[in-house]
């Protein structure tokens, strides 16, 4: 009997830790699923849903890279194009070796990363704005994809890309979305059991009051930066798998809907607070609705506005907590 007081104590406690922010987003996501099962019963298919954790996949790690950087109260424009040109690059080089895929995964990889170290630099050390230096990255990303691949189409043939892409564990776990969650424990790591994450943290919570109490704020900012990079890379050998073959306009709806699954988490764009769980949950709901407005034929520049509509309504409910928190 004891032992389940204390159990039940100890799931209320914890309970009660989970930011109300955290339920609403969970709240969210259960009633669309329900509304939208209801509409069409074909929604709740396990293929479907199968599919709908595929799609989310990459999107999903570009909003871990996106989450932490606005953490750190900065943005990343630059991760959209970055992700097609470190696929584009990671594409030419597998072809160009003969197929080998160790070249296409560290290809996509390096690609991401120093996009990663060339924001990190001009932010840190030339002193530009964040909104300022990944704006001129993403211009420069997009530039040197078209170089690259010089708007040519070319298709991947090799089994394993397909099993990153579209593959799965058993028959009930994505391949691309087992990487995404491998990813989203890293991020956890990171942030939550290491001193970087702790800076990252700081740096967005009071920027000058971090730098005086001794943290290190072009290192770390930096490295902020170069780890935003490495989900882009990671993100794009997801995304050219996916669709088997190296295309110039891979950049899709990358950076918009990163952008909105990290603030409909609870990432605040003020900086200061987010987390991975909340990431994911927005991840989720915008998987599930981006799924929805396909059922529903939506034309994709429908659905960028609902995006947009989306990201402005949780801007709105970020700043009413936080002003009934103030107040």
């Amino acid at each position: 009997m004891t032992k389940d007081i204390i159990t039940e104590n100890f799931i209320i406690k914890a309970i009660k830790k989970v930011p109300t922010q955290r339920w609403v987003a969970v709240g969210i996501l259960f009633v669309l699923v329900l509304v939208i099962s209801i509409a069409n019963p074909l929604f709740l298919r396990w293929n479907n849903i199968i599919g709908i954790t595929q799609q989310v996949a990459a999107m999903g790690i570009i909003a871990l890279g996106a989450m932490v950087v606005i953490i750190t109260g900065g943005i990343d424009l630059s991760s959209g194009n970055g992700l097609a040109m470190a696929g584009v690059l990671a594409g030419v080089l597998y072809l160009r070796t003969g197929e080998n895929i160790a070249v296409l995964i560290l290809g996509a990889i390096v690609g991401g990363l120093v996009l990663g170290i060339i924001n990190g630099f001009l932010i840190t050390k030339s002193n530009l704005k964040p909104f300022v230096a990944t704006l001129a990255t993403m211009a420069l990303a997009q530039g040197m994809t078209l170089l690259i691949s010089e708007g040519q189409l070319a298709f991947l043939t090799h089994p394993v890309t397909y099993m990153i892409g579209g593959g799965n564990i058993l028959g009930f776990l994505s391949i691309p979305f087992a990487i995404f969650l491998v990813m989203c424990l890293i991020t956890s790591i990171i942030l939550n059991r290491t001193k970087f994450g702790t800076y990252i943290y700081a740096m967005g919570g009071n920027e000058e009051a971090a730098h005086y109490v001794g943290i290190n704020i072009t290192k770390y900012k930096w490295l902020t930066y170069i780890y935003a990079g490495f989900t882009t890379g990671v993100a794009a050998l997801i995304a050219i798998c996916r669709v088997g073959q190296i295309a110039p306009n891979l950049q899709g709806s990358f950076l918009l809907d990163g952008i909105a699954a990290a603030i409909i988490g609870g990432t605040s764009p003020a900086g200061g607070k987010g987390t991975v769980l909340g990431t994911l949950l927005g991840v989720l709901i915008l998987g599930v609705i981006s799924n929805a407005l396909t059922f529903m034929n939506v034309s994709s520049t429908a659905q960028t506005a609902v995006k947009g509509a989306i990201i402005l309504l949780a801007i709105l409910i970020d700043a009413l907590f936080n002003l009934r928190k103030s107040g």
